[in-house]
């Protein structure tokens, strides 16, 4: 009967639930099977199916280097700590307490890359004028998606004017005023994005040298 047919489909795939209603110590909520988990590197995500008495789970990813699995509270739930960048496919295969092997169950996984970025100094400069740091991807131990922005709140630093906040920027920059008579160091904590993705915060220092004060010309 072909409304059989498709009411089986639909089973299949939803078979990774959003919500375990039949067990009280399921975690979640769950991804659906349906539409490939998008997750940030580094998280740790939970993944579950209905839980069969008796029943036993096997968990496999494509890449066994891509993330680490570890056991839930109950045999049919898990999660991964998913520590490299790329798409996967997460798959369970279930045995009954008979024996019998069911057909395996697959998600797709996009891991997305998160920036990781050292702390910066800028070269020393003199007051008026303007610093610009742009991190680069493979400098040192920099690790810099593509289209990464970053965000920072203006440092409140006694002497300096000119300190202003950024937002959704593609390079660190600004305009500082020394208005005292000795170096000023300036430090701003910078946080990237990549996507959806943020980073560890990470500092750029600027030190400011005092302006230059000429008095007036004069002669005898």
């Amino acid at each position: 009967m072909k409304t059989s047919k498709l009411f089986l489909q639909w089973i299949t795939i939803v078979t990774l639930l959003a919500v375990n209603t039949l067990n009280t110590n399921a975690q979640g909520p769950f991804p659906s099977s349906a539409m490939p988990h998008v997750v940030c590197q580094s998280s740790t995500e939970p993944y579950g199916v209905t839980l069969t008495t008796g029943s036993t789970y096997a968990w496999t990813i494509s890449d066994p280097t891509a993330g680490a699995k570890t056991a839930g509270a109950t045999p049919n739930l898990i999660t991964v700590n998913w520590s490299k960048a790329g798409n996967y496919t997460l798959q369970v295969v279930e045995t009954n307490q008979y024996g019998c092997v069911g057909s395996p169950v697959t998600i797709d996984v996009t891991v997305n890359a998160v920036a990781f970025i050292t702390n910066k100094v800028h070269a020393n400069i003199c007051s008026g004028d303007n610093f610009e740091i742009i991190p680069v991807d493979g400098a040192g131990t920099d690790i810099i998606p593509a289209g990464t922005t970053y965000s920072w709140s203006a440092p409140v630093v006694a002497g300096i004017t000119g300190a202003a906040p950024g937002s959704g920027a593609t390079k660190i920059s600004g305009t500082l005023t020394n208005t005292t008579d000795v170096p000023v160091d300036v430090v701003y904590t910078v946080t990237p994005t990549s996507g959806s993705c943020t980073g560890a915060a990470f500092s750029v220092t600027v030190k400011v040298y005092p302006q230059v004060k000429t008095s007036s010309i004069y002669h005898n």
